[in-house]
């Protein structure tokens, strides 16, 4: 598919089949991913391939209790979002934390260089990094997209960041971006989520923010 289409067939899943993703298929997806612009051209990302079962039930910890549907929606109540789209989003996405980690066909732990703690960041320039690793992780979501993979990224708490570190032994000079899953998704999963897309035309501000 082109570009255009890839982009619109992207969307998130929490739920995936049993079916495998080919190496060469997961290569070729996150090389997609390093074709992003970088900050500093070097492109110091690294990709950190999960595969063991066990190592991935260490690092989920005491996510992989999960919470129920109910506890889901006492969590939404309590986020106070006014929107029914934005609502049923969480009450779908709350209790699959844990298992679309341990059930995706690939888990990836993007990495990227950064030399000074992201919560040192004075400025938006010490946070280039950062944002260029987002725009690699979204390469690698509409390049998977292309390939019937779909996935999905979360980011990490406190307590997982820490245990990822230890865990996989990432250098203290790279940072953490996501968790990324991939896999092909679980056509029988109902939890199909109303998305807004609106039209572009009333999102651009032609020279200036009233302008136009």
């Amino acid at each position: 598919m082109d570009v255009y289409e890839a982009i619109r067939a992207r969307r998130t899943t929490r739920t995936f089949s049993a079916r495998m993703i080919e190496d060469a298929v997961l290569e070729r997806v996150l090389d997609a991913g390093l074709r992003a612009p970088s900050n500093d051209h070097m492109r110091r990302w690294e990709f950190v391939l999960i595969d063991d079962r066990n190592l991935r039930s260490r690092l989920v910890g005491d996510m992989s209790k999960g919470r129920s549907t109910d506890e889901a929606a006492a969590v939404v109540e309590a986020m106070g979002l006014g929107d029914e789209a934005a609502r049923g989003m969480y009450r779908d996405a709350i209790p699959k934390q844990a298992r679309m980690l341990l059930d995706c066909a690939r888990l990836v732990v993007p990495c990227f260089r950064q030399k000074s703690p992201l919560s040192e960041a004075r400025g938006l320039q010490d946070l280039n990094g950062l944002a260029s690793i987002w725009c690699c992780v979204e390469n690698v979501l509409v390049a998977a997209a292309s390939e019937g993979v779909q996935g999905v990224t979360r980011i990490p708490s406190d307590d997982e960041l820490a245990r990822l570190r230890n865990l996989l032994a990432i250098p203290d000079d790279y940072a953490i971006a996501c968790w990324l899953a991939l896999g092909y998704p679980d056509e029988e999963d109902s939890g199909r989520i109303v998305q807004h897309f609106p039209d572009i035309r009333d999102r651009i501000r032609t020279n200036g923010w009233f302008a136009g």
